[in-house]
């Protein structure tokens, strides 16, 4: 798979943080795509201890579960990002050169995902591609966007501070 095949992106839904697209190929084939934006709060009734839960649902904050999908998933989530920013900004302008509908505007950073994998071995969501690579073969500014691991393990550090 390379990024030619892929025809569009397509948001189904959200719920907890997790939200899913469906991918179709040029092929007219489809498959799900899994990300995680934000960290959960487990509930008393879940199956995971609290530290199974920290590894298992929000060590996946960031990543784009590449799991249903073959060959280059980097080119995958290279077309992902580029998608989303794109409709990031077309988003921001719009706001931008709209002051009297949406009052004053700061816009949030873009939040820039890589792949990942769950390692059933280690019991862990393993980080496929480098943030910087993929945010650049994205075509995505350093200055409009941010990495969501990088924020997590801060969040992470000043929850445990």
């Amino acid at each position: 798979m390379n990024s030619q095949e892929i025809h569009s992106f397509q948001f189904i839904c959200s719920y907890r943080g997790t939200f899913s697209y469906q991918v179709r190929f040029k092929d007219n084939t489809t498959r799900r795509l899994e990300m995680r934006r934000w960290r959960d709060t487990r509930c008393e009734h879940s199956n995971f201890s609290p530290e199974e839960f920290e590894r298992e649902v929000n060590g996946k904050i960031g990543l784009i579960d590449v799991k249903y999908f073959d060959g280059d998933t980097e080119a995958l989530v290279v077309a992902f990002n580029r998608f989303c920013f794109l409709e990031h900004q077309s988003q921001v302008n719009q706001m931008l050169a709209n002051p009297e509908r949406f009052g004053h505007f700061t816009p949030e950073l873009f939040p820039v995902y890589v792949g990942g994998a769950y390692n059933l071995k280690d019991r862990r969501w393993d980080v496929l591609h480098d943030f910087d690579q993929v945010r650049i073969k994205a075509g995505i500014p350093e200055d409009k966007c941010l990495n969501p691991r990088t924020n997590m393990a801060a969040t992470q550090l000043s929850l445990v501070a």
